[in-house]
């Protein structure tokens, strides 16, 4: 993954220097953007791809190397049963549901930008839905304990 990104990063630096004039002839001007301007507009296309690569590895496979304490391990457990829940929602909707983001970052016609946006899809509508459910089950219990006392 960080790999690709850098490879990716090359080709994109590549582009942006392309009307740039690196070589000093008399203090000619041959070409019309500075080298300041085309780093500005580098950052600026590859801004977002980095940041969704950072939470790709922040929260898409945070425990891929065995961690030494307990709150790690409890937390690795729980990122397992997440990504297992999202394969079979995945299966259960036959392909409606995206799949996990780490198994997004393997397909490479996605960027990083799209796999975030899909897992974030998928964890939002997982927390409505929990939400939903805890207010369904908890409201209706609040009620009945406090109507004695209305």
């Amino acid at each position: 993954t960080g790999v690709n990104s850098g490879l990716s990063d090359v080709v994109e630096l590549g582009k942006a220097l392309e009307n740039v004039d690196l070589s000093v002839e008399g203090n000619k001007k041959t070409k019309d953007i500075s080298l300041g301007d085309a780093m500005k507009k580098f950052e600026t296309n590859r801004l977002a791809e980095t940041k969704a690569l950072i939470r790709l590895a922040r929260f898409g496979s945070p425990y891929q190397y065995s961690q030494p304490l307990y709150i790690d391990r409890i937390g690795k457990k729980l990122w397992t049963f997440n990504v297992l829940i999202r394969v079979l929602l995945n299966k259960a909707s036959f392909g409606l549901i995206p799949q996990p983001a780490i198994m997004l970052s393997q397909d490479s016609d996605l960027s990083f930008k799209q796999v975030m946006f899909r897992a974030d899809l998928v964890t939002f509508g997982l927390g409505t839905f929990a939400s939903w459910l805890l207010k369904k089950i908890f409201w209706q219990r609040l009620l009945n304990t406090l109507s004695p006392l209305l």
